[in-house]
């Protein structure tokens, strides 16, 4: 099996990058917004909790966009657990937005630090929920549309901004 290391990956593929890029960026980010179609990463993965109990340690901002469903309901409840949130500060950090059945489609989009000039976002393609595959890198203009998107959902739900 072939491996490379990340610059040589970086360099064959210039729109992609692995999990331990994400972390990465995680790990130094003051304010990410998730919107995730389970919240796969936050409560199954160590490597994300580990950086997501350090970030929180660090006051870093957590928002989230998730669909209503059994499984996300589930889910809170362990992130609960795992992140020491109480419901008043769960439902501060989490809008859940109906679900339509249309999540299990959808990649899951981290935005780090929105409104920056080092804001950063990803997307993880739902095939990559269970593996640590390919990510891709959201282009700029890209990057923008989504935080946009997200702040004006947020607003429009909690009519306060992320």
């Amino acid at each position: 099996m072939l491996e490379l290391s990340l610059s040589e990956y970086g360099a064959l593929r210039p729109n992609f990058a692995n999990i331990d890029a994400v972390l990465a960026k995680e790990a130094q980010a003051r304010v990410i917004w998730i919107v995730s179609p389970r919240l796969f990463y936050d409560i199954y993965d160590p490597d994300f909790r580990k950086v997501i109990l350090g970030n929180k340690a660090r006051n870093a901002i957590y928002r989230y966009i998730v669909p209503d469903n059994p499984e996300v309901r589930q889910n809170l409840l362990t992130y609960r657990e795992i992140y020491h949130e109480t419901e008043e500060e769960q439902m501060q950090n989490f809008l859940l937005l109906q679900d339509t059945g249309l999540a299990k489609f959808l990649a899951e989009i981290a935005i780090y630090d929105p409104g920056e000039p080092t804001m950063y976002a990803y997307a993880v393609p739902p095939s990559s929920q269970s593996g640590r595959e390919d990510v891709m890198i959201l282009h700029r203009e890209i990057r923008h549309h989504f935080a946009k998107a997200f702040s004006d959902i947020w607003f429009a739900a909690k009519d306060s901004l992320p």
